[in-house]
């Protein structure tokens, strides 16, 4: 498999019902309310690139809307990642780079519209403070062990979603458990975290969204030299995403990342989800540039010019015939009779 360098973006939005009920799974990792709290994950968003080959760097943000300031996430990694503090312009520069192809059509006739048992514990490989959020990577081969800690340390992940810890401790991922420790209720967007790993794949993980209970909205930005496919990475079938935007990137913020950027989208159901994705070059595949039709409307003194302007012809040419019918009736009176 052809490694795409930069960058791979993910927003997986976890549908949120109107009371807040604490959401088990988001794209990347397993959510973790505090007990009782009224918790919704509204939205995801995360970048990924490769640093170096073999150096993978994820830069992720959540939108939550909860009661309380202490929630917790754990993402699995391949090996244990470095966390740090990231810049939150990355996705604005994204959004403005992806913005369809406006296509102005005039309109002249005033017609428009627009369109938890003990077990062997796991190691604390590295644990810092970024700003409301505790970041701490964890090396485990021990799920109950893995859980027990969590639990204790107050991230309350759901059975089902610990269950999904599984196979990433089998195959000796790492994780990285992030923890909100507000004392005010947090709503919106959080402040960018980055996780850097080593990998083999550029790679996302999206094991454990398999517990969540709504379909998974899936939005990836891939940046590198060559358009860009998602395939799953063991034998699953083919992952239900299309390219929703591809072609060279013009903003010099952006192009650094990769000359080239594709935008992946689709509905995922957790059922379906059949590993994590990763993505995969594809030479040759054809640019694709939406386009947003809008009309601009073309008016004379108030009126759609269309209209307007036929109105004035149409006064001209009676005004026209009235005249032709005046002369023509002066010159019959002013004839002299034989």
């Amino acid at each position: 498999m052809r490694r795409l360098s930069s960058l791979l973006a993910l927003t997986g939005i976890v549908v949120a019902s109107q009371v807040a009920a604490p959401a088990q799974a988001c794209a990347c990792g397993g959510v973790a309310p505090p007990p009782g709290a009224q918790y919704g994950v509204t939205g995801e968003t995360a970048a990924i690139r490769w640093v170096e080959p073999g150096l993978e760097e994820i830069t992720m943000t959540l939108a939550l809307d909860s009661s309380s300031g202490d929630v917790g996430l754990v993402v699995p990694t391949p090996t244990p990642a470095e966390v740090r503090a990231g810049d939150s312009g990355l996705f604005e520069r994204i959004v403005e780079q992806i913005q369809p192809l406006v296509v102005v059509e005039e309109d002249w006739w005033g017609s428009s519209s627009d369109g938890v048992a003990g077990g062997a514990p796991p190691q604390v490989l590295d644990q810092v403070q970024l700003g409301p959020v505790e970041a701490t990577t964890l090396a485990a081969d021990d799920l109950e062990g893995l859980t027990t800690w969590l639990t204790e340390n107050g991230y309350e992940l759901p059975a089902a979603t610990s269950a999904e810890l599984a196979p990433y401790i089998d195959e000796g991922w790492s994780f990285a458990a992030l923890r909100l420790t507000s004392d005010d209720v947090l709503a919106g967007d959080l402040d960018p975290i980055v996780l850097t790993f080593e990998s083999e794949e550029l790679v996302y993980p999206m094991r454990m969204a398999r517990s969540a209970e709504e379909p998974q909205s899936v939005r990836l930005f891939v940046f590198g030299d060559d358009p860009a496919a998602p395939v799953w990475l063991g034998d699953g079938g083919p992952v239900p995403l299309d390219a929703t935007w591809a072609g060279r990137t013009t903003l010099p913020e952006l192009r650094a990342q990769g000359a080239y950027l594709t935008v992946l989208e689709g509905y995922l159901d957790p059922a379906a989800i059949d590993g994590d994705i990763v993505a995969e070059a594809a030479p040759g595949a054809e640019d694709v540039q939406p386009v947003r039709y809008e009309t601009r409307p073309i008016e004379l003194l108030g009126f759609p010019a269309a209209p307007f302007l036929i109105g004035l012809g149409a006064l001209a040419v009676l005004a026209a015939l009235l005249l032709v019918a005046f002369r023509a009736r002066r010159r019959s009176r002013s004839a002299p009779e034989l």
